[in-house]
């Protein structure tokens, strides 16, 4: 699994400013809500593996970047698909990326806000995933 940090992103105009992380991961289908747990209703290894890296990386940023994110947290994800195939719903995404992010941030994901906009096309496909708070 390829896993690819762009940018990290702190106070961007003085402590008004709320803390942000933005991280760019590798696009699975399996994470839509649609397919990422089995029959039995258990989540798939290969998603589990893809949460729990997400959540490794947002965790190990925000310790190293030494910033603290309180509730309200807005979440934003975006997708970028490549190829000529149907584009996904960016909303099935919620679920396994909520559940990732809260356990990097320690904050329930009732707390978050989450925004979504519709997939497009892309050189890569790719997941875009903005945590602000």
């Amino acid at each position: 699994m390829t896993i690819r940090l762009e940018y990290v992103k702190g106070y961007q105009a003085g402590w008004s400013v709320p803390p942000s992380i933005t991280v760019v991961m590798e696009y699975i289908p399996e994470i839509s809500k649609n397919a990422y747990k089995t029959r039995n209703g258990f989540i798939k290894k290969r998603v589990k593996d893809w949460m729990a890296d997400l959540s490794w990386i947002l965790s190990s940023l925000i310790k190293s970047a030494d910033r603290e994110f309180k509730p309200p947290i807005t979440l934003r994800i975006e997708c970028e698909v490549k190829g000529t195939g149907r584009l996904p719903d960016t909303h099935n995404f919620i679920i396994p990326i909520a559940d990732a992010c809260e356990d990097a941030l320690g904050i329930n994901d009732k707390d978050f806000k989450v925004i979504t906009s519709p997939a497009k096309r892309g050189i890569d496909s790719r997941i875009i995933i903005t945590v602000e708070g």
